[in-house]
């Protein structure tokens, strides 16, 4: 990991690509119908409406947003794995994602877990708590945690046997002035400059969710060769 905060502009390809999934991210938006709505979203912290959308807002914002950002980080992932993955309290299920940025093999001989929760926008606070029974109720594993709505970015580590009831953040990011600026491209009384966005994006760390960033923390904190 960088000692200087990894800046999204001082990453141009990564600034391309994550522009460009903003971007198509706004025009699935706009297709739909629901520039309207998602401006509301933004703006006052509405919940984005799966009747709108015609499909379930968290699986809209997977599939739109969230999976192609980690491809732009530069990870592998599973969705909704029923391997490789944490045991949720309760059998209820599977994480949304999980992460093979490390070598699968790798992380089950060293008992390490990489995943991610999601929620639909504005609704983070649902995944801490799902994330924090998790780590409080599950202690024979190292976890990385990646929790995101797709547009507030939050990274979680927990080593094994360590109490992760109160865990907090150790990155995050916010993409939040970012898409505001780049819905203007679906509105015909607004400008929309990619250069302002390239602004926006400026102020945007993406310190420790970068794929290398994370290979470095499980080596840090959790003793593992990781390739």
């Amino acid at each position: 990991m960088e000692t200087e905060k990894t800046i999204i502009s001082e990453h141009s390809n990564l600034a391309a690509k994550l522009l460009r999934n903003l971007e198509n991210f706004v025009d699935e938006v706009g297709r739909r119908g629901c520039t309207t709505h998602f401006g509301d979203v933004l703006a006052n912290g509405d919940r984005l409406e799966g009747v709108d959308l015609t499909q379930e807002p968290e699986r809209f914002t997977e599939d739109h947003l969230i999976f192609p950002i980690l491809r732009s980080l530069g990870h592998d992932y599973r969705a909704r794995p029923t391997r490789y993955a944490p045991r949720w309290p309760d059998k209820r299920g599977t994480p949304d994602f999980a992460l093979e940025t490390l070598p699968v093999e790798v992380a089950k001989r060293n008992d390490i877990r990489l995943f991610g929760e999601v929620k639909a926008p504005n609704r983070l606070g649902d995944a801490h708590n799902d994330v924090r029974e998790y780590l409080a109720s599950d202690l024979d594993y190292h976890a990385v945690v990646f929790l995101t709505d797709g547009i507030e970015w939050e990274l979680w580590t927990r080593p094994r046997g360590a109490d992760g009831g109160h865990q907090t953040p150790v990155a995050k990011a916010s993409l939040s002035s970012a898409l505001e600026t780049v819905l203007r491209r679906n509105k015909e009384c607004e400008t929309y400059v990619r250069h302002d966005v390239r602004e926006d994006l400026d102020e945007v760390t993406f310190e420790g969710f970068l794929s290398d960033d994370v290979l470095e923390i499980v080596g840090e904190q959790f003793g593992v060769q990781c390739h």
